[in-house]
């Protein structure tokens, strides 16, 4: 994924993907749709310094560690996923200070 440095826009939906694995070198990623997988993990994307929107519902998400790293985004979607500790996902999205959209619904967060 490294030879596309110039991409902003990546859909990856519903491919049964359980990693995002090489994302890192899409720097110029603005926009990331990978909502529809297998994926336990976003934490791929804390590389991703110019990435505004993340669409990652209707995972196998447990944990936001790491999304943090992608200090530009403004919109997160981990609705519909396996997130359980409401204290860890507000910690992590108090450190994105560009964040205005945020949906969690329809997770176990307690």
């Amino acid at each position: 994924l490294g030879t596309l440095p110039s991409l902003t826009h990546f859909d990856v939906s519903y491919n049964a993907l359980a990693s995002l694995g090489g994302i890192e070198g899409l720097r110029a990623l603005r926009l990331l749709s990978c909502e529809g997988n297998a994926l336990a993990t976003l934490s791929p994307v804390r590389q991703l310094r110019e990435l505004r929107s993340l669409v990652a519902h209707h995972n196998r998400i447990t944990s936001l560690e790491g999304v943090q790293g992608a200090c530009s985004l403004d919109w997160l979607d981990v609705s519909c996923c396996q997130l359980a500790d409401v204290a860890e996902a507000l910690r992590v999205c108090a450190a994105l200070p560009l964040l205005r959209r945020l949906a969690l619904h329809d997770n176990e967060l307690a």
